[in-house]
Protein backbone atom coordinates (compact mmCIF):
# COMPACT_ATOMS: atom_id res chain seq x y z
CA UNK A 1 0.00 0.00 0.00
CA UNK A 2 1.47 3.35 -1.00
CA UNK A 3 1.48 6.48 1.14
CA UNK A 4 -1.32 8.25 -0.72
CA UNK A 5 -3.75 5.36 -0.20
CA UNK A 6 -2.65 5.05 3.43
CA UNK A 7 -3.38 8.76 3.95
CA UNK A 8 -6.93 8.41 2.68
CA UNK A 9 -7.47 5.26 4.73
CA UNK A 10 -6.27 7.09 7.87
CA UNK A 11 -8.80 9.88 7.21
CA UNK A 12 -11.84 7.93 6.06
CA UNK A 13 -11.78 4.71 8.12
CA UNK A 14 -11.84 6.32 11.64
CA UNK A 15 -14.73 8.58 10.66
CA UNK A 16 -16.72 5.75 9.10
CA UNK A 17 -16.19 3.47 12.13
CA UNK A 18 -17.10 6.19 14.60
CA UNK A 19 -20.22 7.18 12.68
CA UNK A 20 -21.28 3.54 12.33
CA UNK A 21 -20.75 2.83 16.01
CA UNK A 22 -22.68 5.87 17.24
CA UNK A 23 -25.45 5.41 14.69
CA UNK A 24 -25.83 1.73 15.53
CA UNK A 25 -26.15 2.37 19.27
CA UNK A 26 -28.68 5.10 18.75
CA UNK A 27 -30.74 2.95 16.47
CA UNK A 28 -30.69 -0.16 18.61
CA UNK A 29 -30.62 1.33 22.07
CA UNK A 30 -31.84 4.93 21.87
CA UNK A 31 -32.52 5.30 25.63
CA UNK A 32 -29.29 3.54 26.67
CA UNK A 33 -27.22 5.48 24.15
CA UNK A 34 -28.38 8.77 25.62
CA UNK A 35 -27.52 7.72 29.19
CA UNK A 36 -24.24 8.42 30.88
CA UNK A 37 -23.22 4.79 30.77
CA UNK A 38 -23.99 4.66 27.08
CA UNK A 39 -21.81 7.68 26.40
CA UNK A 40 -18.97 6.07 28.40
CA UNK A 41 -19.26 2.81 26.47
CA UNK A 42 -19.26 4.76 23.16
CA UNK A 43 -16.10 6.60 24.12
CA UNK A 44 -14.43 3.38 25.24
CA UNK A 45 -15.30 1.63 21.97
CA UNK A 46 -14.07 4.59 19.94
CA UNK A 47 -10.79 4.58 21.91
CA UNK A 48 -10.33 0.84 21.38
CA UNK A 49 -11.08 1.17 17.70
CA UNK A 50 -8.67 4.06 17.35
CA UNK A 51 -5.96 2.09 19.13
CA UNK A 52 -6.46 -0.97 16.94
CA UNK A 53 -6.50 1.18 13.81
CA UNK A 54 -3.33 2.99 14.89
CA UNK A 55 -1.56 -0.29 15.52
CA UNK A 56 -2.52 -1.49 12.05
CA UNK A 57 -1.34 1.75 10.47
CA UNK A 58 1.93 1.77 12.42
CA UNK A 59 2.49 -1.85 11.39
CA UNK A 60 2.13 -0.91 7.76
CA UNK A 61 4.55 2.01 8.23
CA UNK A 62 7.07 -0.17 10.04
CA UNK A 63 6.87 -2.80 7.31
CA UNK A 64 7.40 -0.15 4.64
CA UNK A 65 10.28 1.40 6.56
CA UNK A 66 11.95 -1.98 7.02
CA UNK A 67 11.55 -2.63 3.31
CA UNK A 68 13.05 0.74 2.48
CA UNK A 69 15.95 0.25 4.86
CA UNK A 70 16.60 -3.22 3.47
CA UNK A 71 16.43 -1.95 -0.09
CA UNK A 72 18.78 0.92 0.79
CA UNK A 73 21.24 -1.52 2.35
CA UNK A 74 21.03 -3.72 -0.74
CA UNK A 75 21.63 -0.79 -3.07
CA UNK A 76 24.55 0.39 -0.97
CA UNK A 77 26.10 -3.08 -1.06
CA UNK A 78 25.36 -3.27 -4.78
CA UNK A 79 27.22 0.00 -5.27
CA UNK A 80 30.18 -1.39 -3.33
CA UNK A 81 30.13 -4.48 -5.55
CA UNK A 82 30.15 -2.30 -8.68
CA UNK A 83 33.11 -0.29 -7.37
CA UNK A 84 34.99 -3.44 -6.42
CA UNK A 85 34.34 -5.05 -9.79
CA UNK A 86 35.51 -1.96 -11.67
CA UNK A 87 38.94 -2.30 -10.05
CA UNK A 88 39.43 -5.97 -10.97
CA UNK A 89 40.70 -7.32 -14.30
CA UNK A 90 40.48 -11.03 -13.46
CA UNK A 91 37.19 -12.43 -14.74
CA UNK A 92 37.21 -15.34 -12.28
CA UNK A 93 37.61 -12.97 -9.34
CA UNK A 94 34.75 -10.77 -10.60
CA UNK A 95 32.38 -13.70 -11.10
CA UNK A 96 33.33 -15.16 -7.73
CA UNK A 97 32.49 -11.87 -6.03
CA UNK A 98 29.19 -11.50 -7.91
CA UNK A 99 28.17 -14.99 -6.84
CA UNK A 100 29.14 -14.39 -3.21
CA UNK A 101 27.51 -10.95 -2.94
CA UNK A 102 24.25 -12.16 -4.52
CA UNK A 103 23.86 -14.62 -1.67
CA UNK A 104 24.40 -12.00 1.02
CA UNK A 105 22.19 -9.40 -0.69
CA UNK A 106 19.04 -11.53 -0.74
CA UNK A 107 19.76 -13.78 2.24
CA UNK A 108 20.18 -16.96 0.21
CA UNK A 109 21.89 -20.08 1.49
CA UNK A 110 23.49 -21.10 -1.80
CA UNK A 111 24.36 -19.23 -4.98
CA UNK A 112 26.07 -20.23 -8.20
CA UNK A 113 26.82 -18.84 -11.65
CA UNK A 114 26.63 -21.18 -14.62
CA UNK A 115 28.47 -20.03 -17.76
CA UNK A 116 27.82 -21.49 -21.19
CA UNK A 117 30.60 -22.61 -23.53
CA UNK A 118 32.00 -19.73 -25.64
CA UNK A 119 35.24 -18.62 -27.38
CA UNK A 120 36.61 -22.13 -27.15
CA UNK A 121 36.07 -22.30 -23.37
CA UNK A 122 34.06 -25.21 -21.88
CA UNK A 123 30.92 -24.59 -19.80
CA UNK A 124 31.53 -24.24 -16.07
CA UNK A 125 29.81 -23.46 -12.78
CA UNK A 126 31.18 -20.94 -10.28
CA UNK A 127 30.11 -21.30 -6.64
CA UNK A 128 30.31 -18.59 -4.01
CA UNK A 129 32.73 -20.81 -2.13
CA UNK A 130 34.75 -23.63 -3.62
CA UNK A 131 33.83 -25.77 -0.59
CA UNK A 132 30.18 -25.52 -1.63
CA UNK A 133 30.66 -27.00 -5.10
CA UNK A 134 29.10 -30.32 -4.04
CA UNK A 135 26.15 -28.59 -2.37
CA UNK A 136 25.61 -26.38 -5.39
CA UNK A 137 25.47 -29.42 -7.63
CA UNK A 138 22.71 -30.83 -5.39
CA UNK A 139 20.43 -27.78 -5.65
CA UNK A 140 20.90 -27.11 -9.37
CA UNK A 141 17.54 -25.99 -10.78
CA UNK A 142 15.44 -28.56 -12.61
CA UNK A 143 16.14 -28.98 -16.31
CA UNK A 144 12.73 -27.56 -17.31
CA UNK A 145 13.40 -24.40 -15.31
CA UNK A 146 16.78 -23.92 -16.96
CA UNK A 147 15.24 -24.54 -20.38
CA UNK A 148 12.60 -21.89 -19.70
CA UNK A 149 15.20 -19.30 -18.72
CA UNK A 150 17.40 -20.13 -21.71
CA UNK A 151 14.38 -19.82 -24.01
CA UNK A 152 12.71 -16.68 -22.61
CA UNK A 153 15.79 -14.87 -21.27
CA UNK A 154 13.60 -13.81 -18.32
CA UNK A 155 14.10 -14.39 -14.56
CA UNK A 156 12.16 -17.15 -12.79
CA UNK A 157 11.00 -17.24 -9.14
CA UNK A 158 9.37 -20.44 -7.99
CA UNK A 159 8.91 -22.81 -5.09
CA UNK A 160 10.08 -26.36 -5.70
CA UNK A 161 11.40 -28.22 -2.68
CA UNK A 162 12.83 -24.84 -1.70
CA UNK A 163 12.53 -21.21 -2.83
CA UNK A 164 14.51 -20.71 -6.04
CA UNK A 165 15.52 -17.63 -8.04
CA UNK A 166 17.12 -18.03 -11.48
CA UNK A 167 18.30 -14.95 -13.44
CA UNK A 168 19.89 -14.84 -16.92
CA UNK A 169 23.21 -13.08 -17.57
CA UNK A 170 22.61 -11.08 -20.76
CA UNK A 171 24.97 -9.19 -23.09
CA UNK A 172 23.16 -7.34 -25.89
CA UNK A 173 20.32 -9.84 -25.79
CA UNK A 174 22.58 -12.90 -25.82
CA UNK A 175 22.55 -15.23 -22.81
CA UNK A 176 26.04 -15.92 -21.49
CA UNK A 177 25.02 -17.74 -18.35
CA UNK A 178 22.59 -18.15 -15.43
CA UNK A 179 22.82 -16.88 -11.86
CA UNK A 180 20.64 -18.93 -9.52
CA UNK A 181 20.07 -18.84 -5.75
CA UNK A 182 18.13 -20.86 -3.15
CA UNK A 183 17.08 -20.23 0.44
CA UNK A 184 16.54 -22.70 3.31
CA UNK A 185 13.45 -24.87 2.86
CA UNK A 186 11.50 -23.10 5.64
CA UNK A 187 12.37 -19.59 4.47
CA UNK A 188 9.97 -17.37 2.60
CA UNK A 189 10.11 -17.06 -1.12
CA UNK A 190 12.21 -14.51 -2.93
CA UNK A 191 10.53 -11.15 -3.44
CA UNK A 192 10.31 -8.95 -6.52
CA UNK A 193 12.86 -6.66 -4.87
CA UNK A 194 15.24 -9.62 -4.53
CA UNK A 195 14.73 -10.39 -8.18
CA UNK A 196 15.58 -6.81 -9.18
CA UNK A 197 18.73 -6.76 -7.04
CA UNK A 198 19.94 -10.09 -8.47
CA UNK A 199 19.18 -8.82 -11.99
CA UNK A 200 21.42 -5.82 -11.31
CA UNK A 201 24.16 -8.17 -10.13
CA UNK A 202 23.72 -10.29 -13.27
CA UNK A 203 24.08 -7.13 -15.37
CA UNK A 204 27.31 -6.34 -13.54
CA UNK A 205 28.54 -9.85 -14.28
CA UNK A 206 27.59 -9.45 -17.95
CA UNK A 207 29.45 -6.13 -18.12
CA UNK A 208 32.52 -7.72 -16.53
CA UNK A 209 32.42 -10.64 -18.98
CA UNK A 210 32.13 -8.31 -21.97
CA UNK A 211 34.83 -5.99 -20.68
CA UNK A 212 37.22 -8.87 -20.01
CA UNK A 213 36.49 -10.38 -23.42
CA UNK A 214 37.24 -7.08 -25.15
CA UNK A 215 40.36 -6.64 -23.03
CA UNK A 216 41.55 -10.14 -23.99
CA UNK A 217 40.90 -9.39 -27.67
CA UNK A 218 42.82 -6.13 -27.44
CA UNK A 219 45.68 -7.87 -25.67
CA UNK A 220 45.77 -10.67 -28.25
CA UNK A 221 45.72 -8.16 -31.09
CA UNK A 222 48.45 -6.14 -29.41
CA UNK A 223 50.59 -9.22 -28.83
CA UNK A 224 50.04 -10.34 -32.42
CA UNK A 225 51.11 -6.93 -33.74
CA UNK A 226 54.13 -6.96 -31.45
CA UNK A 227 55.12 -10.38 -32.79
CA UNK A 228 54.65 -9.16 -36.36
CA UNK A 229 56.80 -6.10 -35.74
CA UNK A 230 59.42 -7.99 -33.76
CA UNK A 231 59.68 -10.76 -36.37
CA UNK A 232 59.78 -8.47 -39.40
CA UNK A 233 63.01 -8.63 -41.39
CA UNK A 234 62.59 -4.95 -42.25
CA UNK A 235 63.73 -2.39 -39.70
CA UNK A 236 60.69 -0.87 -37.99
CA UNK A 237 61.40 2.16 -35.80
CA UNK A 238 58.96 4.39 -33.92
CA UNK A 239 60.12 7.89 -32.97
CA UNK A 240 58.76 10.59 -30.68
CA UNK A 241 58.45 14.11 -32.06
CA UNK A 242 61.89 14.93 -30.66
CA UNK A 243 63.42 12.05 -32.65
CA UNK A 244 63.96 9.72 -29.68
CA UNK A 245 63.52 6.00 -30.39
CA UNK A 246 60.40 4.45 -28.84
CA UNK A 247 60.40 1.15 -30.78
CA UNK A 248 63.37 -0.74 -32.24
CA UNK A 249 62.65 -4.23 -33.57
CA UNK A 250 64.99 -7.11 -34.37
CA UNK A 251 65.13 -6.05 -38.02
CA UNK A 252 66.55 -2.69 -36.90
CA UNK A 253 69.08 -4.45 -34.68
CA UNK A 254 70.25 -6.55 -37.64
CA UNK A 255 70.32 -3.69 -40.15
CA UNK A 256 72.04 -1.08 -37.99
CA UNK A 257 74.05 -3.37 -35.69
CA UNK A 258 72.66 -1.62 -32.60
CA UNK A 259 70.86 -3.55 -29.80
CA UNK A 260 67.40 -2.33 -28.82
CA UNK A 261 68.45 -1.59 -25.23
CA UNK A 262 71.13 0.75 -26.56
CA UNK A 263 69.01 2.36 -29.28
CA UNK A 264 65.99 3.12 -27.07
CA UNK A 265 65.94 6.78 -26.11
CA UNK A 266 68.60 7.84 -28.60
CA UNK A 267 67.87 10.57 -31.16
CA UNK A 268 67.87 9.19 -34.74
CA UNK A 269 70.89 6.89 -34.24
CA UNK A 270 70.63 5.67 -37.86
CA UNK A 271 71.08 9.17 -39.34
CA UNK A 272 74.48 10.94 -39.57
CA UNK A 273 74.77 13.33 -36.64
CA UNK A 274 75.22 16.41 -38.83
CA UNK A 275 71.92 15.68 -40.65
CA UNK A 276 69.68 14.79 -37.69
CA UNK A 277 68.09 18.21 -37.16
CA UNK A 278 67.13 18.70 -40.82
CA UNK A 279 66.06 15.04 -41.11
CA UNK A 280 63.69 15.37 -38.13
CA UNK A 281 62.23 18.60 -39.52
CA UNK A 282 61.54 16.84 -42.80
CA UNK A 283 59.82 13.99 -40.98
CA UNK A 284 57.64 16.36 -38.96
CA UNK A 285 56.58 18.32 -42.04
CA UNK A 286 55.55 15.28 -44.09
CA UNK A 287 52.73 12.83 -43.52
CA UNK A 288 53.70 9.79 -45.56
CA UNK A 289 56.38 9.08 -48.12
CA UNK A 290 58.85 6.61 -49.60
CA UNK A 291 62.44 7.69 -50.18
CA UNK A 292 65.83 6.06 -50.81
CA UNK A 293 68.48 7.24 -48.37
CA UNK A 294 71.89 6.46 -46.92
CA UNK A 295 71.79 5.48 -43.25
CA UNK A 296 74.70 4.64 -40.96
CA UNK A 297 75.38 1.53 -38.93
CA UNK A 298 76.79 1.39 -35.44
CA UNK A 299 80.30 0.85 -36.88
CA UNK A 300 80.01 4.04 -38.97
CA UNK A 301 79.57 2.30 -42.33
CA UNK A 302 76.83 3.48 -44.67
CA UNK A 303 74.00 1.31 -45.90
CA UNK A 304 71.59 2.14 -48.74
CA UNK A 305 67.97 1.85 -47.60
CA UNK A 306 64.51 2.64 -48.84
CA UNK A 307 62.42 4.25 -46.10
CA UNK A 308 58.64 4.39 -45.77
CA UNK A 309 57.68 6.89 -43.09
CA UNK A 310 54.28 7.90 -41.77
CA UNK A 311 52.79 9.96 -38.97
CA UNK A 312 50.58 8.14 -36.45
CA UNK A 313 47.94 10.35 -34.87
CA UNK A 314 48.23 10.63 -31.08
CA UNK A 315 46.09 8.89 -28.49
CA UNK A 316 44.58 10.78 -25.58
CA UNK A 317 47.32 12.31 -23.47
CA UNK A 318 50.08 11.28 -25.88
CA UNK A 319 51.98 13.00 -28.65
CA UNK A 320 52.11 11.86 -32.28
CA UNK A 321 54.46 9.07 -33.29
CA UNK A 322 56.70 8.97 -36.36
CA UNK A 323 56.83 5.46 -37.79
CA UNK A 324 59.66 4.37 -40.13
CA UNK A 325 59.84 1.09 -42.04
CA UNK A 326 63.31 0.65 -43.54
CA UNK A 327 64.46 -1.97 -46.04
CA UNK A 328 68.12 -2.76 -46.76
CA UNK A 329 68.83 -2.09 -50.45
CA UNK A 330 72.36 -3.51 -50.49
CA UNK A 331 71.31 -6.76 -52.14
CA UNK A 332 69.11 -4.85 -54.58
CA UNK A 333 71.99 -2.59 -55.58
CA UNK A 334 74.24 -5.62 -55.96
CA UNK A 335 71.71 -7.22 -58.28
CA UNK A 336 71.45 -3.97 -60.24
CA UNK A 337 75.23 -3.87 -60.60
CA UNK A 338 75.23 -7.47 -61.77
CA UNK A 339 72.49 -6.64 -64.26
CA UNK A 340 74.54 -3.73 -65.58
CA UNK A 341 77.63 -5.92 -65.82
CA UNK A 342 75.62 -8.53 -67.69
CA UNK A 343 74.35 -5.85 -70.08
CA UNK A 344 77.93 -4.66 -70.56
CA UNK A 345 79.08 -8.20 -71.29
CA UNK A 346 76.28 -8.60 -73.82
CA UNK A 347 77.26 -5.32 -75.44
CA UNK A 348 80.90 -6.42 -75.55
CA UNK A 349 79.82 -9.65 -77.18
CA UNK A 350 77.86 -7.71 -79.78
CA UNK A 351 80.80 -5.37 -80.44
CA UNK A 352 83.13 -8.36 -80.74
CA UNK A 353 80.86 -9.98 -83.28
CA UNK A 354 80.63 -6.75 -85.24
CA UNK A 355 84.41 -6.31 -85.19
CA UNK A 356 85.01 -9.89 -86.24
CA UNK A 357 82.43 -9.93 -89.00
CA UNK A 358 83.11 -6.39 -90.20
CA UNK A 359 86.41 -4.68 -89.40
CA UNK A 360 88.61 -7.78 -89.21
CA UNK A 361 87.30 -9.19 -92.48
CA UNK A 362 87.80 -5.79 -94.19
CA UNK A 363 91.37 -5.49 -92.86
CA UNK A 364 92.10 -9.05 -93.91
CA UNK A 365 90.91 -8.27 -97.42
CA UNK A 366 93.10 -5.14 -97.52
CA UNK A 367 96.10 -7.19 -96.38
CA UNK A 368 95.52 -9.74 -99.14
CA UNK A 369 95.25 -6.89 -101.66
CA UNK A 370 98.57 -5.42 -100.51
CA UNK A 371 100.27 -8.78 -100.78
CA UNK A 372 98.85 -9.29 -104.30
CA UNK A 373 99.97 -5.79 -105.31
CA UNK A 374 103.50 -6.45 -104.01
CA UNK A 375 103.74 -9.62 -106.12
CA UNK A 376 102.64 -7.70 -109.22
CA UNK A 377 105.40 -5.05 -108.95
CA UNK A 378 108.46 -5.32 -111.26
CA UNK A 379 111.82 -6.48 -109.83
CA UNK A 380 113.33 -2.95 -109.86
CA UNK A 381 110.80 -1.72 -107.26
CA UNK A 382 112.18 -3.76 -104.39
CA UNK A 383 111.85 -0.87 -101.92
CA UNK A 384 108.15 -0.36 -102.71
CA UNK A 385 107.56 -4.11 -102.44
CA UNK A 386 109.14 -4.16 -98.98
CA UNK A 387 106.99 -1.24 -97.87
CA UNK A 388 103.85 -3.00 -99.07
CA UNK A 389 104.86 -6.23 -97.37
CA UNK A 390 105.61 -4.26 -94.18
CA UNK A 391 102.15 -2.63 -94.38
CA UNK A 392 100.56 -6.05 -94.90
CA UNK A 393 102.47 -7.36 -91.87
CA UNK A 394 101.26 -4.37 -89.81
CA UNK A 395 97.68 -5.09 -90.92
CA UNK A 396 98.16 -8.67 -89.78
CA UNK A 397 99.36 -7.36 -86.42
CA UNK A 398 96.30 -5.07 -86.16
CA UNK A 399 94.04 -8.03 -86.92
CA UNK A 400 95.72 -10.02 -84.15
CA UNK A 401 95.31 -7.06 -81.83
CA UNK A 402 91.58 -6.83 -82.62
CA UNK A 403 91.17 -10.53 -82.03
CA UNK A 404 92.97 -10.14 -78.70
CA UNK A 405 90.53 -7.36 -77.71
CA UNK A 406 87.58 -9.50 -78.70
CA UNK A 407 88.76 -12.58 -76.80
CA UNK A 408 90.06 -11.15 -73.54
CA UNK A 409 90.11 -7.34 -73.84
CA UNK A 410 93.91 -7.24 -73.47
CA UNK A 411 96.25 -5.12 -75.59
CA UNK A 412 98.82 -6.72 -77.92
CA UNK A 413 101.95 -8.16 -76.42
CA UNK A 414 100.49 -8.70 -72.90
CA UNK A 415 99.28 -12.31 -72.85
CA UNK A 416 102.01 -14.49 -71.39
CA UNK A 417 104.37 -11.49 -70.99
CA UNK A 418 105.07 -8.94 -68.27
CA UNK A 419 104.18 -5.23 -68.17
CA UNK A 420 107.82 -4.35 -68.75
CA UNK A 421 108.03 -6.61 -71.81
CA UNK A 422 104.89 -4.99 -73.22
CA UNK A 423 106.43 -1.53 -72.81
CA UNK A 424 109.67 -2.69 -74.49
CA UNK A 425 107.58 -3.95 -77.41
CA UNK A 426 106.00 -0.47 -77.73
CA UNK A 427 109.47 1.11 -77.71
CA UNK A 428 110.52 -1.21 -80.55
CA UNK A 429 107.43 -0.12 -82.46
CA UNK A 430 108.51 3.53 -82.21
CA UNK A 431 111.95 2.69 -83.59
CA UNK A 432 110.75 0.39 -86.37
CA UNK A 433 107.74 2.35 -87.63
CA UNK A 434 108.89 5.95 -87.20
CA UNK A 435 112.66 5.67 -86.92
CA UNK A 436 112.56 7.37 -83.49
CA UNK A 437 115.43 6.63 -81.14
CA UNK A 438 114.00 5.60 -77.75
CA UNK A 439 115.78 5.64 -74.38
CA UNK A 440 114.26 3.27 -71.85
CA UNK A 441 114.26 3.04 -68.07
CA UNK A 442 111.88 0.28 -67.02
CA UNK A 443 112.00 -0.87 -63.42
CA UNK A 444 111.19 -4.45 -62.46
CA UNK A 445 107.97 -3.83 -60.49
CA UNK A 446 105.64 -6.61 -61.59
CA UNK A 447 104.86 -7.74 -58.03
CA UNK A 448 101.79 -5.90 -56.73
CA UNK A 449 100.62 -4.70 -60.15
CA UNK A 450 97.19 -6.21 -60.88
CA UNK A 451 96.40 -7.44 -64.41
CA UNK A 452 93.73 -4.75 -64.77
CA UNK A 453 96.21 -1.99 -63.95
CA UNK A 454 98.76 -3.49 -66.35
CA UNK A 455 96.15 -3.59 -69.13
CA UNK A 456 95.14 0.03 -68.55
CA UNK A 457 98.77 1.22 -68.45
CA UNK A 458 99.53 -0.54 -71.73
CA UNK A 459 96.42 1.05 -73.26
CA UNK A 460 97.69 4.48 -72.20
CA UNK A 461 101.23 3.74 -73.41
CA UNK A 462 99.92 2.40 -76.74
CA UNK A 463 97.80 5.53 -77.29
CA UNK A 464 100.80 7.74 -76.42
CA UNK A 465 103.05 5.85 -78.89
CA UNK A 466 100.40 6.23 -81.63
CA UNK A 467 100.22 9.99 -80.96
CA UNK A 468 104.01 10.33 -81.14
CA UNK A 469 104.12 8.49 -84.46
CA UNK A 470 101.20 10.37 -86.05
CA UNK A 471 101.37 13.89 -84.65
CA UNK A 472 104.67 14.76 -82.95
CA UNK A 473 107.27 14.71 -85.74
CA UNK A 474 109.77 13.69 -83.05
CA UNK A 475 113.19 12.17 -83.64
CA UNK A 476 113.81 10.98 -80.08
CA UNK A 477 111.68 9.75 -77.17
CA UNK A 478 112.07 8.53 -73.63
CA UNK A 479 110.04 5.73 -71.98
CA UNK A 480 110.23 5.24 -68.20
CA UNK A 481 108.44 3.09 -65.60
CA UNK A 482 109.27 3.45 -61.90
CA UNK A 483 107.86 2.62 -58.48
CA UNK A 484 108.15 5.16 -55.62
CA UNK A 485 106.25 5.28 -52.34
CA UNK A 486 103.64 2.70 -53.36
CA UNK A 487 102.81 4.63 -56.54
CA UNK A 488 103.56 3.48 -60.08
CA UNK A 489 104.69 6.18 -62.53
CA UNK A 490 104.74 5.84 -66.33
CA UNK A 491 106.48 8.61 -68.35
CA UNK A 492 106.61 9.06 -72.13
CA UNK A 493 108.52 12.10 -73.42
CA UNK A 494 109.33 13.18 -76.98
CA UNK A 495 111.13 16.12 -78.67
CA UNK A 496 108.41 16.81 -81.22
CA UNK A 497 106.25 19.84 -81.95
CA UNK A 498 104.58 19.81 -78.52
CA UNK A 499 101.15 21.10 -77.48
CA UNK A 500 99.27 24.07 -78.91
CA UNK A 501 99.72 27.53 -77.45
CA UNK A 502 98.68 27.65 -73.81
CA UNK A 503 99.18 23.91 -73.31
CA UNK A 504 95.47 23.09 -73.71
CA UNK A 505 94.36 19.77 -75.13
CA UNK A 506 92.76 20.13 -78.58
CA UNK A 507 89.07 19.15 -78.39
CA UNK A 508 89.44 16.65 -81.23
CA UNK A 509 92.22 14.70 -79.45
CA UNK A 510 89.96 11.95 -78.13
CA UNK A 511 92.97 9.72 -77.47
CA UNK A 512 94.38 12.16 -74.92
CA UNK A 513 91.01 12.36 -73.13
CA UNK A 514 90.79 8.56 -73.08
CA UNK A 515 94.21 8.36 -71.42
CA UNK A 516 93.01 10.66 -68.62
CA UNK A 517 89.82 8.62 -68.23
CA UNK A 518 91.78 5.35 -67.96
CA UNK A 519 94.07 6.86 -65.32
CA UNK A 520 91.02 7.95 -63.33
CA UNK A 521 89.59 4.41 -63.49
CA UNK A 522 92.78 3.20 -61.80
CA UNK A 523 92.43 5.83 -59.07
CA UNK A 524 95.33 7.79 -60.49
CA UNK A 525 96.04 10.83 -62.64
CA UNK A 526 97.31 11.50 -66.17
CA UNK A 527 98.97 14.82 -67.01
CA UNK A 528 100.02 16.03 -70.47
CA UNK A 529 102.50 18.92 -70.43
CA UNK A 530 105.20 20.49 -72.56
CA UNK A 531 108.58 18.76 -72.17
CA UNK A 532 111.72 20.76 -71.29
CA UNK A 533 113.41 21.94 -74.50
CA UNK A 534 110.27 21.31 -76.58
CA UNK A 535 108.04 18.33 -77.18
CA UNK A 536 105.42 16.66 -74.96
CA UNK A 537 105.53 14.74 -71.72
CA UNK A 538 102.80 12.31 -70.68
CA UNK A 539 102.94 11.27 -67.02
CA UNK A 540 100.61 8.67 -65.47
CA UNK A 541 100.71 8.11 -61.69
CA UNK A 542 98.55 5.37 -60.11
CA UNK A 543 98.52 3.78 -56.65
CA UNK A 544 99.30 0.09 -56.53
CA UNK A 545 96.08 -0.59 -54.58
CA UNK A 546 94.01 1.14 -57.27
Amino acid sequence: MNLRRLKWVAIIVPGVLTAGLVGGLHSLFPVFAMSMLGHSIQLMLIALGSYAFSQWVFGLVATGEARILRRSAQLQELNEVALSISKQMSLDSVLQEVTLRSRSLVGARYSALQLMARDGRPPRTIAADSAETTAVAQFQPPAEVLATVWKTAAPVRLQVAYPLLCVPVLVRGQILGLLYLRTPEAAKEFSADDEQIVMMLANLAATAIERTTLFDQVQQTSQYLERLIAGSQDAIVALATDGRVQLWNRGAETLYGLPAEVAMGQVLPMVPEAERVSYLERLLQGTTGVREEQHVRADGSEVPVIVTHSRVEPLAGQGPTLLMSTKDMTAHHRLEAQRRRLALLEERERIGMDLHDGAIQALYAIGLGLQATARMLPPDTQGVREKLEQAAAQLSTVIQDLRSYILDLRPPGLPGRSLGEGLLSLADRLREEAGIEVTRSIAQCEVGVSPDVAVQLLHVAGEAVSNIIRHSGATAAHLELKLTGGRLTLILRDNGCGLSAGGALPPERRGLRNMKARAALMGGECTVTGAPGGGTEIRVVVPLDG
